[in-house]
Parts: C-alpha cells; structure tokens; sequence
C-alpha cells in the first residue's frame, strides 16, 4: 500500500511538471510571436515614412533642399493597434553611395529608427544611431 501511494505521487507530480513545462513552452512560443509582430509593424511604420519622403519628393510638395531641412532631426510618433512608435528621422546630404558630404550635393540620406515599448515591457528597437535605416534619394530634379 505505501509503494501504491508513493507511485502515485510520483505520477502526479511527473505529470504536474509536464503540463508546466508545456505551458512555459507555450509561453515563450507567444511572446516570441508578439516581438516578431510589433516588429513587422515597426517595419512597415519606417517603410511609411520612405514613401513619404519619396512621394513629397516626386511629387514636388516639398523641395529637395527643403526635404532635407525638414527631416533633420525630425521626431513624431505613430500608434498602430494601441502601441506607440517613436519615429526619428534625420537627413544629410550625401554622393550617390551615401559617403556623407559636408556641401549641398545631388543626393540625400534619410537615416531612420523606430522605437517602441510593447506590452512584452522591453524596448523593441528598429534601426539604431549607429545602425540606421538609411535610403538615398536623387534630387528629382536633376
């Protein structure tokens, strides 16, 4: 009788930690999805500010020597589905590989980095100072 009821202790608790450990597993599977989530939508929040640029150059709203005083060291925020992303653009004006130049040239770089603080509660970061989202755009005009 004791060997029967020690057995059975055994066999709960062997499967009491099974089910955590496939809960835990679970857990982790989610948070994962929910980075790789809030990500995506940095992403296409960085690719919107892109086009922006691109349009308001292409389409002459703004000038290209304006589109680079605009975007220096321009901040805003955007929020999708109730998280907010900071959005830092800064511009200088660069060749056409993105050397940096120190005079107005025929070309322009828009670096770019997003930030966020997601219910996960660590800080999801797109694009660094150091490692920027960059694109160079041609004056339009040219």
């Amino acid at each position: 009788m004791g060997n029967q009821m020690l057995l059975t202790i055994l066999a709960v608790s062997l499967f009491t930690t099974m089910i955590m450990s496939m809960h835990y597993g679970q857990m982790i599977k989610n948070e994962n999805m929910y980075k790789a989530h809030y990500y995506l939508q940095g992403m296409k929040v960085a690719d919107k500010y892109f086009q922006k640029i691109e349009s308001d150059l292409l389409g002459k709203v703004k000038t290209f020597a304006g589109t680079n005083t605009f975007y220096s060291g321009y901040t805003t925020t955007e929020t999708v589905n109730s998280i907010t992303y900071t959005v830092g653009v800064s511009s200088t004006y660069c060749d056409s590989i993105g050397t940096t130049a120190y005079s107005a040239t025929d070309f322009i770089r828009i670096n770019l980095s997003v930030s966020s603080v997601p219910t996960t509660g660590d800080t999801l970061v797109i694009g660094t100072s150091s490692y920027p989202l960059s694109r160079i755009y041609p004056d339009p005009g040219l």
